[in-house]
C-alpha cells in the first residue's frame, strides 16, 4: 500500500511576505503524497501572485470573491480537504522537513487506531524567523487519554496541544465532529448538533444547516450554536476530537509558529482572556462529568497569567 494522501490547508489573507516560505517548507517535506489547499480570502496584496509562481501540481488555489472572515475561510479549506489526514497551518508558519512523515507514522500504526490527533512541540519564531522559545504539552510524550488531555487543557488556561500547524488529525474526525465553531455575528455560522458518545457530550458543527436541522430532531440535547470568539476555535476543535479519541504527543519540535505584529494571532490575542474564559465555561457546561468547577476556576486563573505573559512576549519579540 502506498502513502496515504495528506491534506495541508493554508487559509490565506495578505500573506505575501511569508507565504513563499510557508509553501516551500510544505513542498520540501520528506513525505511526498500531499495536497496543499490554499483558500485566498480576497487578499489585497500580491499573495495570489506568489502562490501562482509555484508550479507544483500538488497546490490547489481557491479564491473567495469576497472576504468571508477568518473562521469561515478555515472551514472552507477543511471542507475541501481530500486526504486521509489533515493539517491546518497559517500562511506565515513553517513545517520542519520531517514533520508530516513522523506524524503520519503514528496515525498509520495499527496499534494507534484509537489516536485521533498527533501533536508535536513547536518553535515560536518572530517576524525575522528568530526562535524565541519552544512550546510543548508539558512533560507529556506518547499516548495521552483524550479525556485526561481535555482536563489538562482546561486547567492550563491555554492551548498546550498546540496551534493548528502542530496537529495532524484523521479526516474521519472531521466527518464525525464537523467544522470549526464560528462566531455568532457571521451570517453563515455553522449549526451545532449534540451527540452522546459513551456518556460524553460531543458537539458536531456542519455548514449545511438543512442537514443539521434534520439531525437535531433526533438529538433532544440543548446545544450552543455559536462560539463568540476567534482565539480558542483551534483548541475547541482539539477538545471535540479528544472527546472521541486519544492524543499522541511527539516531544520533538517539528514546526515553527510565527508571531508578528500583523499576524491574525496577534490581533485576536488582544481579546484572548475573554474568549478563552468563554471557551472554558462552554467546555465545562457541555461536559459536566469530565470538567469540574475546580478545573474551570484553575483554568481561568492561569488564563489571566498567560495573557499577561503573552502580551509581554509580543511586545518584546514580535
Amino acid at each position: 500500500m502506498g502513502e496515504k494522501l495528506v491534506s495541508i490547508l493554508v487559509p490565506l489573507y495578505n500573506g505575501e511576505r511569508y507565504i513563499k516560505h510557508a509553501l516551500t517548507s510544505i513542498l520540501n517535506q520528506t513525505y511526498k503524497n500531499l495536497e496543499v489547499v490554499i483558500s485566498d480570502n480576497d487578499s489585497t496584496d500580491n499573495s495570489v501572485a506568489v502562490v501562482n509562481s509555484f508550479k507544483d501540481p500538488r497546490i490547489r488555489l481557491i479564491r473567495n470573491p469576497a472576504n468571508t472572515g477568518a473562521e469561515e475561510n478555515w472551514n472552507k479549506t477543511l471542507k475541501e480537504a481530500c486526504g486521509a489526514y489533515i493539517k491546518m497551518m497559517g500562511c506565515d508558519d513553517l513545517l520542519h522537513p520531517a514533520c508530516i512523515e513522523k506524524q503520519v507514522a503514528i496515525l498509520d500504526d495499527t496499534q494507534h487506531r484509537d489516536i485521533g490527533l498527533v501533536s508535536c512541540s513547536r518553535h515560536i519564531i518572530n517576524s525575522s524567523s528568530r526562535i524565541i522559545m519552544t512550546r510543548a504539552f508539558g512533560r507529556k510524550s506518547g499516548r495521552v487519554n483524550g479525556r485526561t488531555a481535555i482536563k489538562e487543557i482546561i486547567r492550563s488556561g491555554t492551548n498546550p496541544v498546540g496551534e493548528p500547524l502542530a496537529g495532524l488529525f484523521r479526516a474521519s474526525m472531521r466527518d464525525e465532529i464537523g467544522y470549526y465553531r464560528t462566531t455568532s455575528h457571521n451570517p453563515h455560522k455553522a449549526e451545532c448538533i449534540a451527540i452522546k458518545h459513551e456518556g460524553f457530550h460531543v458537539w458536531r458543527y456542519a455548514p449545511d444547516t438543512t442537514r443539521a436541522d434534520t439531525m437535531q430532531k433526533l438529538m433532544p440535547k440543548r446545544v450552543e450554536k455559536t462560539f463568540q470568539g476567534s482565539y480558542a476555535i483551534d483548541v475547541d476543535y482539539w477538545v471535540r476530537i479528544l472527546a472521541r479519541k486519544d492524543l499522541y504527543v511527539i516531544k520533538e519540535p517539528l514546526c515553527s509558529f510565527r508571531i508578528s505584529p500583523n499576524s491574525w494571532s496577534s490581533q485576536i490575542g488582544r481579546r484572548q482572556l475573554k474568549e478563552f474564559i468563554q471557551f472554558i465555561k462552554l467546555t465545562a457546561k457541555e461536559n459536566p462529568g469530565y470538567v469540574t468547577g475546580v478545573d474551570a476556576l484553575i483554568g481561568q486563573i492561569r488564563c489571566c497569567i498567560n495573557v499577561m505573559l503573552r502580551v509581554m512576549v509580543f511586545r518584546l519579540y514580535a
